[in-house]
């Protein structure tokens, strides 16, 4: 009895020892609906699709919320914490270590339905003008150089909303599905809408810091549990519980696929 006891209690602490040999990661972000936020089922569609891959490489992981600023530096400055929807830029690609592309976003422009500026594509229009966006977000100001226009930026793209809705600035830049569906949730949706065409379309990624080599590892864990996904049929699941249809499902796992196998996508990772 006392002896299948003693094995029961090492049995027992082994699993423990094993549970806690598992690897963890810690991923830090911004709210960015709707592909992550922590008012969404599983954090979002894609925080879903991201700690679903980790978990097939017996990874655990869990998403923090903060300011995107602060998260950038929180990133930086430890192994083991990934950075999620970090868009692609040539002084990120030299600080981070990059996941292949895991979803797209679309960058525009709002406007006020009051206001009689109307963006065509042309950006000398937005000359003498006010544009507010997200501070430390990646969105592409270089094009209003040499124009006449301020650039605001404000820690949420919330308050650069309320400042488009009540007249203090001409346009908001930004990413146009998480704009919209900020506008949606706020009292604003009859004031604001977004000013086609749209000027980019960005890459979201996962990222960690190239100042620890470790890190290399976890991302290639991460690709391999991507592609489990993908070859099992769970990834459909998981885009299905968050209200992809089939078509939409169809053409993720598509792109998906092919970023996984497209190495000039990913930077700084091993075969």
């Amino acid at each position: 009895m006392l002896t299948h006891l003693l094995g029961s209690i090492v049995f027992i602490m082994s699993l423990g020892l094993c549970a806690q040999a598992h690897e963890r990661v810690r991923i830090v972000t911004e709210p960015f609906p709707p592909y992550f936020s922590p008012e969404l089922p599983h954090n979002g569609w894609l925080a879903h699709v991201v700690h679903e891959a980790f978990s097939l490489q017996d990874i655990d992981s869990n998403v923090s919320y903060t300011l995107w600023s602060r998260a950038l530096k929180n990133s930086e400055k430890h192994k083991n914490v990934a950075l999620l929807g970090s868009y692609k830029t040539p002084s990120r690609v030299q600080r981070y270590f990059f996941s292949c592309q895991i979803a797209q976003t679309s960058t525009g422009f709002f406007r006020n339905r009051q206001s009689s500026k109307n963006f065509n594509g042309n950006v000398a229009m937005l000359n003498n003008s006010i544009v507010v966006t997200g501070r430390g977000y990646a969105t592409d100001i270089d094009m209003l150089k040499g124009l006449n226009t301020q650039i605001l930026e404000v820690p949420e793209i919330i308050k650069a909303i309320e400042l488009l809705a009540n007249k203090r600035v001409d346009w908001v830049l930004g990413s146009k599905e998480v704009t919209e569906f900020y506008i949606k949730q706020s009292e604003y949706a009859d004031l604001i809408e977004f000013d086609a065409p749209e000027l980019e379309k960005s890459s979201l990624h996962l990222v960690f810091s190239r100042d620890f080599n470790e890190n290399k590892a976890l991302l290639k864990h991460f690709h391999q549990g991507l592609k489990l996904l993908i070859s099992s049929g769970r990834i459909n699941e998981i885009l299905s519980l968050h209200g992809f249809n089939e078509l939409q499902q169809q053409e993720y796992v598509q792109q998906l696929n092919q970023t996984l196998y497209d190495t000039a996508s990913c930077t700084g990772l091993p075969e």
